[in-house]
């Protein structure tokens, strides 16, 4: 039984000190041998404090040099009994006691708190309190015949609250709030609370997910550390961030003001080219916002018939995956468009992983179908699993058509499941380009192309990128036995595939076979 009582005593001393910080101290025959505390005299040991009540009651470290009965003496012929303090700021939750024997501890009134515990085995017996006191126990208070075994040691298990967790207050502002908006993206799971007054208090070495968004007729120009009294009027103020990606990341180590800025969109205005005597044209101004008036002023000695104003297509935004570099393969982007370190950071930011960062690499090597896609990201699961390619045994489906020494210079993925999409010949379809265009009900990341079947030359980037087939298999948390089809075609009746498992191969399948479809997008 008083083992059982031991054990729970100990468990209890988990939960308690769980949530502190928990200091531990010993007293024993390396440093208090010179202890003595009667009615008028008191002993402190590293902020412990042992009293003594008025009256016959006394303690005291009785010392023979023999280290098995050496100890505190502790001793009360009258009511009162001793008073255990600290100035540690600290509250006791456990002091241990080992005693020599129970020579009296077993008859005796402890106290409240206080137990006995015994291993007869090892011969180890202990008088022990357990609770929650700020500065006092007291021990033997209602014992006035009591002089038990000697004291081996005491161990004082005190806590005091942890220190708050130090935060900083980030302030983020805009240049101008009609142009537009600046926000931050991973408060949930972070620990960031928007104090919604335009500021966030932010523990200290948190990430900080930042997303300014420009609205109709502006465009964000970049970032500034701003030092908000200069705010007023002020466009480009503060200490630039060097970064015109409207996201931002940085880790909080300081209070931050962070200054977004936006301008009105622009438009260049020139003339056609080929425009006849353009020399004696000027154009003012050559860049107007909307809605700004503009004047074409000839100066030449012909006759002007007409001039007509074209509006040119707004070039193509920039993809936020631009600054993506080799280093960042194997990281993954989330349903929320957002790049995170791995799929702890993207369970903290409050989505789901969608697709693992598999390939980056100069622009234009991603896929021949552009000359800016730079990199690859893999769906983590698959879009279907054993589809065939095409129902025909026999059937030529494309143009073009590689053997093994070739087959990894295919760089078409786009175009090859465009192709196989739209092109039925004899009217079979093609099951495993399908499935993978419509990857997540066909919705991907804005700035990415749209899914698609890899081809062989993508699938060996990615791969080569992982630095080997069993990484990019366990990272893309591919079943053991994956092979996935490719979308180039190997000769009549068979397409590529790669088997992601014994040493990884490449083989030429039958088309109709049902093998596993990863999606992949391009950015």
């Amino acid at each position: 039984m008083r083992k059982k009582l031991l054990s729970l005593l100990v468990l209890l001393m988990v939960a308690v000190t769980g949530a502190w910080a928990e200091t531990i101290i010993t007293w024993d025959r390396n440093n208090i041998s010179d202890l003595y505390v009667d009615i008028s005299e008191s002993y402190s040991k590293e902020g412990i404090t042992l009293s003594a009540y008025p009256g016959d009651i006394d303690a005291y470290w009785f010392g023979l040099g023999d280290e098995a009965n050496d100890g505190i003496q502790f001793e009360a012929f009258d009511s009162g009994g001793f008073t255990f303090s600290n100035t540690l700021d600290k509250k006791f939750v456990k002091i241990e006691m080992t005693v020599r024997g129970f020579g009296d501890w077993d008859s005796a009134n402890l106290g409240t708190g206080w137990a006995l515990s015994e291993d007869d085995d090892n011969r180890i017996y202990k008088v022990t309190w357990t609770g929650d006191a700020a500065s006092t126990v007291d021990l033997l208070t209602d014992e006035n015949e009591f002089a038990g075994n000697c004291v081996k040691s005491i161990v004082f298990y005190l806590v005091g609250d942890e220190p708050e967790p130090a935060t900083y207050t980030l302030q983020l502002v805009v240049n101008d709030p009609a142009m537009g908006s600046v926000a931050v993206t991973n408060l949930l799971g972070s620990g960031i609370v928007d104090n919604q007054d335009g500021t966030y208090t932010v523990p200290e070495n948190a990430e900080v997910h930042l997303l300014a968004t420009a609205n109709e007729g502006y465009k964000f120009t970049g970032w500034s550390e701003a030092n908000l009294n200069e705010l007023v009027g002020c466009y480009y103020c503060g200490v630039a961030l060097n970064t015109l990606e409207n996201t931002l990341t940085f880790t909080m180590t300081e209070d931050k003001d962070v200054l977004a800025k936006f301008a009105a969109l622009t438009y260049s205005v020139a003339l056609k080219e080929g425009t006849e005597d353009a020399a004696k044209w000027t154009v003012e101004p050559t860049e107007a916002a909307a809605g700004t008036q503009v004047s074409l002023t000839y100066s030449g000695l012909k006759k002007v018939k007409s001039v007509k104003a074209v509006k040119k297509a707004a070039p193509a935004p920039a993809s936020p995956y631009a600054s993506l570099t080799a280093e960042d393969v194997g990281k993954i982007i989330g349903a929320d468009g957002n790049v995170y370190a791995d799929a702890a950071a993207v369970e903290a930011g409050g989505t789901t992983a969608l697709v693992l960062i598999a390939y980056v690499g100069e622009a234009g090597s991603a896929d021949a179908s552009s000359a800016t896609y730079k990199g690859l990201g893999l769906a983590l699961t698959d879009a279907s699993t054993k589809v065939a390619w095409c129902p025909q045994s026999d059937a030529t489906c494309m143009g073009n058509q590689y053997d093994a020494s070739t087959k990894t210079n295919d760089m078409a993925g786009i175009a090859n499941t465009d192709y196989l999409i739209n092109h039925a010949p004899d009217g079979h379809n093609h099951a495993a380009a399908t499935a993978a265009r419509n990857y997540n009900s066909g919705t991907h990341p804005t700035g990415t192309s749209e899914w698609f079947l890899p081809s062989a030359g993508q699938w060996d980037k990615m791969i080569d990128a992982a630095g080997g087939y069993a990484t990019l298999k366990s990272n893309a948390s591919m079943s053991e036995y994956s092979t996935c089809w490719s979308s180039t075609e190997n000769e009549a009746g068979k397409a590529w595939a790669y088997e992601f498992y014994f040493d990884g191969s490449w083989f030429g399948y039958p088309k109709y076979y049902g093998n596993s479809v990863r999606a992949v997008l391009a950015f």
